[in-house]
C-alpha cells in the first residue's frame, strides 16, 4: 500500500509513503514549482500525477489531498466523466480535461481511494 499526500503552498509537494511487507517504511518527497497561472485544481492534479509517475507497478493507493472537490471528483465524478466523453452532468466540458485524462489513465493501473487530508 502506498500513501500519496499532496501539499500545495508556495510549491507543489508530494509525499509518498510505502509500508513494505518486511514492516519497514519508505518515504520519498518530490517538489515542483507552482505555475502561477494554474488553478488550485490543476495544481492538485499535477501533484497527483507527479506521485503516480513514481509508481512502477500496480498497487493499492490512498490519495490524500486538502481539496474536498478533488476527493469527490476522483471517487465519484471522474469515472462518470470518462463514460460521458468528459462532459459534466450540466452539459459543460470538464475543466482541466487533459490533466484529468492523464490522472485517470495512470490510476487505471492501480486500486485507489481519495481522502481529505485535514
Amino acid at each position: 500500500m502506498v500513501s500519496l499526500t499532496t501539499h500545495i503552498k508556495s510549491e507543489i509537494r508530494v509525499v509518498l509513503f510505502t509500508e513494505l511487507r518486511s514492516g519497514r517504511e519508505y518515504t520519498t518527497v518530490h517538489t515542483l514549482p507552482v505555475d502561477k497561472g494554474d488553478s488550485v485544481i490543476a495544481r492538485e492534479l499535477k501533484a497527483i500525477l507527479m506521485g503516480l509517475e513514481h509508481m512502477n507497478f500496480p498497487t493499492e493507493i490512498e490519495i490524500y489531498t486538502g481539496n474536498k472537490w478533488v476527493v469527490t471528483a476522483l471517487n465519484e465524478w471522474a469515472p462518470k466523466w470518462q463514460q460521458d466523453n468528459w462532459i459534466k452532468a450540466n452539459g459543460k466540458p470538464v475543466a482541466n480535461k487533459e490533466l484529468w485524462q492523464q490522472v485517470m489513465r495512470e490510476l487505471e493501473k492501480h486500486t485507489y481511494k481519495a481522502m481529505l487530508n485535514e
